[in-house]
Parts: C-alpha cells; sequence; structure tokens
C-alpha cells in the first residue's frame, strides 16, 4: 500500500483499488500526467483500500471489478460510510451489466473498461467527481437499459410516483446520460429551470444522486426507453 498526503492543488483526488501491480502503475502514469488529477493512494485489497479511505478521503474510489467482485458489494458500503463525499468509479476489462446493476444500485457512480484511452477516462473521472450523471460505455448503457427495464417490467403500472409530468421527461433525459445543459436544450428551458427539476426529482425519489436516480427510475418503471410512448404515472 502507497498514499501520498500532499495533493496538487485543487485537483481530483484519485485512490486506485486493483490488485494487479501493472494496472495501477499504468492508471498512475497515465492520471498522474494530467495536472487535474492528483493520486493519493494505491491498494490491493479491501484491507488497503479502507485504510487509504480513511487516511486520504479522495474524491474518488477507482475500484477494479474483479477486486469488488472478490471482496463483495459490502466495501462500497464500507468506503461511502468512512468517507461520504468519496465516489466509486468501477473498472473492468469488459462490461458485465448485472455486475453493473448491482454496483450502480450498491453506490457506484459508474464504470469504465480498462482498455479507454487517457481522454475518455480523464472525463469519466471529472463527471464522476461532479457527480453529472452516471458514467458508462455506450454498450453497457444499452444494455442496462434493456435489463433493468425488464427488471421494472412486473411494477409498471402499479409504481406510483408524484413526479410532475415533466420532471419524468427530465428524469428520462437523466436516463439517457445527459447533462442539464443538454437537457435545456432539448426542453428550450434555462439550466436553472433544469437544476430545479432534479433537485425534485432526487427529493421526491429518496435518492442523494442522479446515478441512483437513474437506477431507481429505470428498475421501478417510472422512465422508459421511448418517451414517446412513455405515460405520466401516478
Amino acid at each position: 500500500m502507497r498514499h501520498r498526503t500532499q495533493p496538487r492543488g485543487e485537483a481530483v483526488t484519485i485512490t486506485i483499488a486493483d490488485d494487479d501491480a501493472l494496472a495501477r502503475e499504468g492508471l498512475k502514469s497515465l492520471l498522474h500526467a494530467d495536472e487535474r488529477f492528483a493520486i493519493v493512494g494505491e491498494g490491493a485489497d479491501r484491507v488497503e483500500l479502507l485504510q487509504l479511505v480513511r487516511t486520504t478521503r479522495p474524491d474518488i474510489v477507482m475500484v477494479d471489478a474483479d477486486l469488488l467482485a472478490a471482496a463483495g458489494l459490502g466495501l462500497i458500503r464500507d468506503v461511502r460510510e468512512i468517507s461520504p463525499d468519496t465516489k466509486l468509479l468501477l473498472m473492468g476489462i469488459r462490461a458485465d451489466p448485472e455486475a453493473i446493476i448491482e454496483s450502480l444500485q450498491a453506490g457506484v457512480s459508474g464504470y469504465i473498461e480498462k482498455s479507454s484511452s487517457l481522454d475518455v477516462l480523464a472525463d469519466a473521472c471529472l463527471q464522476v467527481a461532479e457527480g453529472v450523471q452516471p458514467v458508462l460505455p455506450q454498450m453497457a448503457t444499452d444494455l442496462l437499459w434493456y435489463m433493468l427495464e425488464h427488471q421494472g417490467e412486473a411494477r409498471r403500472g402499479r409504481q406510483q410516483t408524484s413526479l410532475t409530468r415533466r420532471q419524468q421527461e427530465v428524469l428520462y433525459y437523466m436516463a439517457q446520460g445527459m447533462c442539464n445543459k443538454e437537457i435545456a436544450a432539448i426542453l428550450k428551458v434555462s439550466e436553472t429551470t433544469v437544476k430545479s427539476h432534479v433537485t425534485g426529482i432526487l427529493r421526491k425519489l429518496g435518492v442523494s444522486d442522479r446515478t441512483q436516480a437513474v437506477v431507481k427510475a429505470l428498475r421501478d418503471g417510472l422512465v422508459t426507453s421511448d418517451w414517446d410512448n412513455h405515460t405520466a404515472m401516478g
């Protein structure tokens, strides 16, 4: 286990959790070259990761999917209990939709493939740090839509929600991975208005961030992949 206690300026602080030393070195080299990020720790197992989270309180934990599978989803809860503001980004060699769904439901902010370019990796870290939207590659997004909608089919029609029609519409575009600016452009309203709707959505769904709102909405059938065929609930 290694850690560095003095991050650079206002850089996004990151801890890497991966039992593959070469993979850790590769990620560290890529991100360290970007002044927007500071690697404050790297660990190879659950014990090392939790100790690092206690001592460094990173903005992001990048956790390998295999390490998470071995440690169990309780690791996500433990990280969040130790450092509530720390967000988790799952890394893997290939997208496993079921594992991604379980991880999203447990509290991770997204998934990224290990083979991603530096630009994609950097963008994902910034999005996670800002809590803008769930971070998923397009293939995983498509598969998640399919699987989550099927999970919600049994519930659809029975779910009650106090979301307004406009909030459901905003939630649909959130589930498409759009940011507030993009949603505002489509709806022809201000970003401030969209932000207000998002705040209302989080409150009514009883969740703390956009990722959990999207997961809950898709899981419970509150939105579908085809807005034109979607009708207001409740």
